[in-house]
């Protein structure tokens, strides 16, 4: 997770749960979660609404600035960001009606909502099961970005000509 402050933050481990941070300036890059917190499990590495850093590890949460993890008052958590809202704070959502995928926008303030058909020509693609059993999922995985690429695409220009 890439922060304000020119540092990724990630997490590591598995048998030793740490956070890792790397300032993408200088290449430098170092372990930052406390001795006590570094039990066996794995860290969680988010962005909250205000656009701040924060990793957690089981019920302790920190804040991630500055090459540090500061811990918050026990019980204390702060939400991640939504995943799906755009800069100015309108939210998108996929939704498939009968075989027509359609993009919603939708504005909070508002709640008006504008729903965009998704206009992908490509083939209908078997599940992906069939395609690994025969021995093409390189094939699949072309049609599946391309599909991708021509959603993003049109979402993007969707935030361009609001």
């Amino acid at each position: 997770m890439a922060s304000k402050d020119g540092i990724i933050y990630a997490s590591i481990g598995s048998s030793k749960v740490n956070i890792a941070a790397y300032e993408i300036g200088t290449g430098q890059r170092r372990e930052i979660l406390a001795p006590d917190a570094q039990g066996v499990g794995f860290a969680r590495v988010y962005r909250s609404a205000d656009g701040s850093t924060y990793g957690a590890v089981g019920k302790r949460e920190f804040l991630l600035s500055q090459w540090a993890a500061t811990e918050l008052e026990s019980g204390h958590t702060v939400p991640a960001a939504a995943r799906n809202a755009l800069r100015d704070a309108r939210t998108l959502s996929l939704s498939n009606n009968n075989g027509i995928l359609a993009l919603t926008v939708t504005n909070p303030p508002t709640h008006t909502k504008v729903e965009h058909e998704i206009a992908y020509q490509g083939q209908k693609l078997p599940p992906i099961q069939d395609r690994l059993r025969a021995g093409q999922p390189a094939l699949w995985q072309f049609h599946a970005a391309r599909c991708f690429h021509q959603i993003r695409s049109q979402a993007a220009s969707i935030g361009r000509n609001r």
